[in-house]
């Protein structure tokens, strides 16, 4: 056999041209594939999504329709989306497809999610209504779509191409989210279609104060808006839109709702948006006013049905067509839902009362009731008595007293007669009681001691009385006296239920002025203090101790005990200011003025720190040294009753007792944070017993304020909240002599985890001016704390400790639960399902993840909690940590600990039923192995550990030389503790493996998840 020719020189050219030409070709045609993206483009936008389509959570948020309108698939991992055109890349899109002829919806929610796996991509940004623009961009920067909208949306409208490929953009009254744009386009929505003169449904009545009417189905008396068919044929109200705003017509719409010939059909003006058209009623998404509003019905296609304006409004007073004549409108004291027009209509209603001038006042108010009077369930509560200067009886039935001048009716009155000349004693309790013939009335409400508006309205919607309370003192009230007409004095002895006969005060004197604001100094200063009355004098103290003086015996908050007995305030009269005085080291001033008539000033307060240097916010706390240190009572002392062994066992401070103190903060940087009021308790378990001792603080309305609104944890925000009911300063508990960081250490790596835990910010300490050493602002564990952190209401949430005993709420639920799991065999699918409706069985893993990490041996101390509601499970709280990551105990078997059947923590105190049960199921023993590698892997992965070990030390170190000489021990013993956590993160993961891999029976293959730490 011949070999085969070799192709001549000119064959060879033309095929290596040939091969060139195909290899160009198909790699033109590779970048046309990778960087073709014409097809991609913005479809459809909603900037104000009040009801067309909801997220995952069920909320309501703005959106964004892409389309791909290539013949590929696009993998949009590194696009973006931007509505700031001065951030390109503002939110990036993760790794994630979009087919050929495929629509993308994005929420515009401003929570920035980017899960692929999750049920909607959402962006870290929200569409203006007006003046906006939204950028579609590639990764790497090019604008590859743009549309930018100036006049202001229309709710529930969207803009949207009319194709794909047409660059014009029109509106859409039937928005399509994630679908093609085949409904009727619109080129213009603002400007009012044409009415629709052949619909026979119209508004027939409306009632915008609805305080005794129609009640929905949830007992709510709410706006409602009457309509009613007058023709002879059905109509479907399908997509029809109502509104009470003309500039802005399309905020909610009908569902498929058929109202029959001569029909009625209510709608609650209620904002619970309910849709459901076999429901007891329709609610929409907004409610009403009678300030400039007016109501809008428009057909699907935006034509006027109805457009009716919302006239000045009475209580209880419908407006509605005239059944003699359609076209005029008249008020309905006696409204008719759902029936007719047939009761008596007005065209004016008389804008006076329809009592005489005069006659009816609020006559006295009390917000901080300690001892005055109580109610009939023994209770002292805020009050408000009311007064009949007439000649006649007056029926107070619909009348409204409030605390609200937005609200005039958040309290009506029932039916409830006061005579002439008498007095009616309501408590401002919150009880909402309404039994006239109880031996009280009870508002839905209390009365900020801070001050508030009080409010009398007739049910016409006339206000008959006010009366500004201003800050009360307790058991002080203010009132009118009978012998000055209209003018409001003090009364020390307050008369509830009689007339106003004690000697009344004209106020408060004005508070003293002082020369020096608070704060550091390098040397001693020179201070003054100036009384703005001439006729008032100016008491001071320097230890502490509130100022008082002859004027007034009223003037110091009684200290509060668990046990409601109130110890008696000591007399201090301060000293008599009589020129400028020196002050050479750090030393608290208190101040008041007083003068004849008038009540004591507020208490001017003030911390001068003197050559002092701080790198950490710096507390002061003020109150009466001998409430503190007297040998017999003060609450840090032993006193008589204490044991002369640890932990003293009842020692003084042991006791619930609360103080009356003064606290201000100043921040690092040497400005005043904040300064309150507040009461003051010893802390703690066994650590109350140490020379160093922590405190609870609290918001009260007795001490001027029921939270504390203020950044405690700038470096916890947007995660933790503002508000606090109360907070703790802490020394570190069991760790208090050791290394100062232990627990606010490893609770502070739970951040992002979804678990709950106690904010922390490291901070220094003074008490009347003496250095108290470092101290931890803490969150403080109760019912606020989480209503607070997760939006709920505090009242309802069930708050449990160790194996049920009960915080707050009820153990009702958990021990249902508790039960129902040692009842059934949670290996069966079946009851492991019902289980998960009860707990948050993440949450619950992760938790004593946590607690196996960190080698709690004192695993018993526990604390639980759910909302009180049919979706509330049980989650679990992260807390005092004080025996963690100690000693040696870097290679004990916690996993095999806290879920032994003999229970768990000290003593084997804590059942472990649940535990044990629950492993009984393949799918959460095989969650708790993914939940062990996902955390060791990351939450506690040792360089993280370690950093957050070294950044917690570096804080306090300056501060650890005079903390020790304060309260005892060397730095070799401190920083020989922060060796002892550094060798635990070093070592903690060796350990954890064998313990996972022995008691889950895991093949080194399964063990493979934990790679990180081989």
């Amino acid at each position: 056999m011949h070999p085969p020719s070799k192709p001549r020189k000119k064959e060879r050219s033309l095929l290596t041209i040939s091969l060139l030409i195909i290899l160009a070709a198909l790699l033109a045609l590779v970048i046309l594939l990778s960087t073709d993206e014409s097809g991609l483009v913005i479809n459809e936008i909603m900037a104000s999504n009040r009801i067309v389509i909801h997220d995952e959570d069920g909320a309501y948020h703005d959106w964004i329709e892409l389309f791909n309108s290539s013949s590929r698939t696009i993998n949009l991992e590194g696009y973006w989306l931007a509505n700031d055109p001065d951030q390109a890349m503002q939110w990036v899109f993760p790794e994630t497809e979009i087919g050929a002829g495929e629509y993308l919806l994005i929420y515009a929610s401003g929570n920035d999610r980017r899960d692929p796996d999750g049920a909607y991509f959402h962006t870290n940004f929200r569409l203006a209504r007006s003046g906006d623009q939204l950028t579609l961009g590639h990764p790497d920067g090019t604008i590859l779509d743009e549309i930018v909208f100036e006049d202001k949306l229309p709710s529930n409208i969207s803009l949207g191409r009319i194709s794909p490929h047409d660059e014009e953009w029109v509106f859409y009254l039937d928005a399509t989210p994630g679908a093609a744009n085949d409904t009727e386009p619109y080129e213009q929505v603002f400007d009012m279609p044409p009415l629709e003169e052949d619909l026979p449904v119209f508004i027939n009545e409306f009632l915008v104060r609805n305080r005794t009417s129609l009640a929905d189905e949830d007992g709510d008396l709410y706006e409602w808006i009457e309509f009613y068919n007058s023709g002879e044929e059905a109509v479907n109200l399908k997509g029809f839109w109502l509104s009470d705003k003309e500039s802005n017509p399309y905020k909610w719409r009908f569902p498929e709702v058929i109202i029959e010939p001569e029909q009625f059909l209510l709608v609650f003006a209620s904002g619970k948006n309910r849709r459901d058209p076999l429901g007891p009623y329709l609610h929409t998404g907004f409610g009403l006013n009678d300030r400039d509003d007016e109501l809008v019905f428009k057909t699907p296609d935006g034509k006027v049905v109805d457009l009716v304006p919302i006239r000045e409004q009475f209580s209880d007073v419908s407006y509605g067509r005239d059944p003699d004549n359609a076209a005029e409108w008249l008020y309905f004291p006696q409204p008719t839902p759902l029936e007719p027009n047939y009761t008596m209509g007005y065209e004016t209603l008389a804008a006076d009362p329809p009592v005489e001038e005069g006659v009816l006042f609020i006559n006295e108010v009390m917000s901080e009731n300690l001892k005055t009077i109580t109610d009939e369930d023994g209770d002292y509560k805020d009050w408000i008595e009311l007064y009949n200067s007439g000649d006649l009886p007056v029926n107070l039935k619909g009348f409204g007293l409030s605390d609200n001048s937005d609200n005039l009716f958040r309290w009506t009155l029932p039916d409830v007669t006061i005579g002439p000349g008498d007095y009616l004693l309501v408590f401002a309790s919150r009880k909402d009681r309404l039994d006239s013939d109880a031996a009280y009335l009870h508002t839905n409400y209390q009365i900020q001691v801070t001050g508030e508006t009080i409010s009398l309205t007739h049910p016409s919607g006339q206000v008959i009385d006010q009366l500004h309370t201003g800050r009360l003192g307790p058991d002080i009230s203010i009132g009118r006296n009978p012998d000055s007409g209209s003018n409001r004095y003090l009364f020390t002895e307050p008369t509830p239920g009689k007339p106003n006969t004690t000697e009344p005060h004209e106020g408060y004197a004005f508070t003293p002025l002082v020369s020096k604001t608070g704060g550091f100094y390098d040397g001693p200063i020179t201070v003054a203090l100036e009384a703005p009355s001439p006729e008032a004098e100016i008491r001071y103290t320097l230890d502490g101790r509130e100022p008082t003086s002859e004027f007034s015996r009223y003037d110091k908050p009684l200290m509060v005990t668990d046990t409601a007995e109130l110890r008696p305030p000591a007399y201090v009269e301060g000293e008599l200011y009589t020129g400028p005085f020196e002050i050479s080291e750090t030393t608290v001033l208190r101040a008041r003025a007083y003068e004849e008539g008038r009540l004591p000033s507020v208490t001017v307060n003030r911390t001068f720190y003197i050559g002092e240097e701080h790198n950490l916010p710096v507390l002061s706390v003020m109150g009466d040294p001998d409430d503190f240190f007297d040998p017999v009572t003060g609450i840090y002392e032993r006193g008589r009753g204490g044991s002369s062994t640890f932990p003293y066992r009842g020692a003084n401070f042991w006791q619930s007792i609360e103080l009356p103190v003064h606290l201000e903060l100043y921040e690092p940087d040497g400005r005043l944070g904040f300064s309150f009021d507040m009461g003051l308790r010893i802390a703690g378990q066994y650590s109350r017993a140490e020379p160093q001792k922590s405190f609870n603080l609290f918001a009260r309305n007795i001490y001027g304020y029921n939270e504390f609104k203020y950044p405690f944890f700038p470096d916890f925000y947007p995660e933790k909240p503002l508000a606090n009911k109360a907070i703790t300063l802490r020394t570190s508990g069991q760790d208090w002599r050791h290394s100062k960081i232990r627990d606010i250490m490893m609770t502070s790596l739970l951040e992002g985890t979804g678990l709950d835990y106690q904010a922390h910010r490291q901070s220094v300490l003074y008490i009347n001016g003496e250095y108290w050493g470092i101290y931890n602002i803490r969150e403080r564990i109760n019912e606020h704390f989480l209503a607070y952190n997760h939006g709920l209401d505090p009242d309802k949430i069930d708050l449990l400790q160790g194996s049920g005993w009960v915080r707050s709420g009820s153990n009702e639920h958990y021990y249902e639960m508790l039960n129902y799991a040692r009842a059934n065999d949670l290996s069966d699918p079946r009851h492991y399902e019902y289980i998960k409706t009860q707990m948050d069985i993440i949450n619950y893993i992760d938790y004593w993840v946590a607690q196996i990490y960190f080698a709690q041996i004192d695993s018993a101390n526990i604390r639980f909690w759910r909302e009180q509601s049919p979706e509330g499970r049980w989650r679990w709280i992260t807390f005092d940590l004080d025996w963690a990551i100690w000693g040696d105990n870097y290679s004990h078997n916690t996993l095999r600990f806290v879920t032994s059947p003999a229970g768990t923590g000290s003593g084997r105190s804590l059942n472990t039923d649940l535990m044990v049960n629950l492993l009984r199921n393949d799918h959460f023993r095989q969650t708790f192995v993914e939940r062990l590698a996902y955390h060791l892997n990351n939450t506690f992965a040792a360089e993280r550990v370690l950093d957050r070990i070294d950044t917690l030390a570096e804080n306090i170190e300056p501060e650890m030389t005079r903390h020790l000489e304060r309260w005892g021990g060397s730095m070799n013993h401190w920083t020989g503790h922060l060796g002892i956590m550094r060798t635990f993160a070093e070592r903690r993961h060796s350990y954890l493996l064998g313990y996972i891999r022995d008691y889950f029976s895991l093949t080194s293959e399964e063990m493979q998840i934990f790679d990180a730490w081989e």
